[in-house]
């Protein structure tokens, strides 16, 4: 189904990137600091959205497929996609719609597939056309059980056309993706897609310049947890929200309670789990001065994450912070 696109600059040149920075007003520079924060640590998210995106098409499928006549055909249709094959799958799909006497349900998933099928065509996709298509399914059929999944897509296809972050910066985005978004939050609350459409949302708000725009992001995922705090996306959530407290308001209190949050949830990838608890065992040590409390951070990447490349530093960290303890000091001095 959809991917999570990073946002925010690829990797390149620092001095380029040291000059854009400092010729930027300072929402400016947090904003970018954000984009490349984000881009670092979607890797940590990525793997669990992946996972969550797809399980929403297996339940998308096994809910919609309630085909009367063609079954068999529409099964056949969504393998092909699923296998990597588009163009074949069109065929398929629109062999479906073009029987006689079709039943609205098989001709609703029928186009539906289409339209799936341009959006992922290669060698280029054709957004137009998944558009088109999409549009068209929401019209005909606004009281579909796809419509939530209609929102998604056409929300996810306008807000690319409107701007693509990676080659043009362009921090205005279009205000019809954002509706898209919104009408599944309130009028479809208990669809599945209703969390990765609060993400998709919240990112809108994230890159425009005026704080005040910016911060709805962050309002509305806190929301979001509060209303959803064991959401299959949570983990992304509390990354978001974290990384914004840290690197925007540099609030790292209420950072820390999120990335904490994040740690114990702790993503479907074993080798990430490094990074967040170095995250907030060095937050605890130069952020928020308590290296008591970066301790047991340090520890866990030692026990859980043997392999990792930060295992080295842990250690070497964790004895100098077990060494300048005071209950060491005591001991010491009691010898």
């Amino acid at each position: 189904m959809t991917k999570f696109r990073r946002m925010g600059p690829t990797p390149g040149s620092t001095s380029t990137s040291s000059a854009m920075a400092s010729s930027l007003p300072p929402v400016g520079k947090a904003i970018l600091l954000l984009s490349v924060l984000i881009g670092g640590m979607v890797p940590l998210a990525r793997s669990q959205l992946d996972q969550v995106v797809r399980n929403d098409v297996d339940i998308l499928m096994r809910e919609q497929r309630h085909a009367q006549r063609f079954g068999d055909d529409l099964k056949r249709a969504w393998e092909r996609f699923h296998s990597g094959d588009p163009k074949q799958a069109l065929e398929y799909f629109q062999a479906v719609l073009d029987e006689d006497q079709l039943p609205e349900g098989d001709g609703i998933q029928a186009q539906y597939g289409i339209g799936f099928c341009h959006r992922f065509m290669r060698p280029f996709p054709e957004e137009e056309r998944a558009i088109a298509v999409f549009e068209d399914l929401l019209r005909q059929h606004p009281e579909s059980e796809l419509t939530p999944w209609l929102l998604l897509e056409l929300g996810i296809l306008n807000r690319k056309k409107s701007a693509d972050l990676e080659y043009e910066p362009d921090l205005s985005i279009n205000a019809e993706s954002r509706n898209y978004f919104q009408r599944i939050l309130d009028e479809y609350p208990d669809s599945v897609v209703v969390h990765e459409a609060a993400i998709r949302l919240s990112s809108s708000y994230f890159f425009e310049v005026e704080r005040r725009y910016a911060d709805k992001g962050l309002e509305l995922l806190e929301r979001h947890l509060k209303r959803y705090p064991d959401n299959p996306m949570a983990g992304v959530m509390h990354m978001r929200i974290s990384i914004w407290y840290f690197a925007v308001h540099r609030d790292f209190e209420k950072s820390q309670v999120h990335a904490i949050r994040l740690g114990q949830l702790r993503l479907s990838d074993p080798f990430r789990w490094s990074r967040n608890y170095w995250h907030i065992a060095q937050t605890y040590r130069f952020a928020l001065d308590d290296p008591e409390a970066a301790a047991p951070w340090f520890r866990r990447i030692i026990e859980e994450a043997p392999k990792s490349p930060h295992v080295f530093l842990a250690r070497k960290i964790l004895r100098e912070i077990e060494r300048d303890s005071p209950w060491q000091k005591e001991q010491g001095g009691a010898r």
